[in-house]
Order: C-alpha cells, then sequence, then structure tokens
C-alpha cells in the first residue's frame, strides 16, 4: 500500500512502486519530497539512463535475479555497454535482506546513492532493502 506523504518514507513508498515500471522521471512531485525524487534523478542522469535500455522487472530475470525470491521484491535493470543500474524495490511491511544474482559475474557493486561500495563475493551482491522502499546498486 503507498503511503502518501512529504517525508522520506512516504516518497520512498510511492518511488519503490514508480521505479520498477521506469516512471520516477515522470511522478509530480506536488505530493512527495521533491528533494528525494530530485536525488534519484541525479542518481539516473549520472547512470546515463536516457541513454541505457530499460529492463523492467517482469523480464528483468534475463539481467539479474534476487534470493530468495519474494513476491514484494521486484528489481528493474537499466542497461549500459558493461554496466547495469538495478533498481530493488521492496513493497513489503518488512526490511528484506536479498542477493543479487547478475547474469554475467560482476567485479564491483556500488550503492547508487550513497556511492558506497558494496561487497560482492562469487560474483553475487548482498544488500538489504528497507520495507516500502529502494536501493539502486550499479553493478560492473
Amino acid at each position: 500500500m503507498l503511503v502518501y506523504g512529504r517525508n522520506k518514507e512516504s516518497t520512498d513508498s510511492v518511488l519503490a512502486t514508480f521505479l520498477p515500471l521506469g516512471l520516477a522521471d515522470n511522478l509530480w512531485h506536488g505530493w512527495i519530497d521533491e528533494q528525494r525524487l530530485k536525488q534519484v534523478w541525479a542518481i539516473q542522469d549520472a547512470f546515463h539512463c536516457e541513454e541505457a535500455e530499460f529492463v523492467p522487472y517482469w523480464d528483468s530475470a534475463r539481467e539479474v535475479t534476487t534470493s530468495p525470491e519474494l513476491k514484494t521484491l521486484v528489481t528493474s535493470v537499466w542497461r549500459r555497454n558493461d554496466k547495469r543500474l538495478a533498481a530493488v524495490c521492496n513493497l513489503g511491511e518488512q526490511a528484506c535482506k536479498t542477493t543479487l544474482q547478475p547474469k554475467r559475474a560482476v567485479q564491483s557493486a556500488v550503492d547508487a546513492e550513497t556511492h558506497s561500495p558494496v561487497l560482492v563475493r562469487d560474483g553475487r551482491v548482498q544488500i538489504v532493502v528497507p520495507e516500502k522502499s529502494w536501493k539502486m546498486i550499479v553493478l560492473e
């Protein structure tokens, strides 16, 4: 269920719903935190999403899968050259720990929001996605 409001938590709930559809750039910021939305736009601009192929969650298994598979966790990917930007969105009521399993082994991963490196082990990336929220991970 979406939670509306002009704060980070409410905005992340909306983004978790719309990011997997590739629609974050089309959101009207009248009912969400505009600064938070601008952070997502900055991530997308830095990755050059306009030059990337968008792979929606219903087809993203060709790029990356998550383990365990949860109905409340969806992942969409922007693919540009050898890089992937994975938007991992948790629509559930609880935070979830998941492992991203890219179809191509990755050497490095970075949290696109914090610019912090994410541990890669055996070509897989383990992250925690807060409830009703999202993480965007750059995979190389």
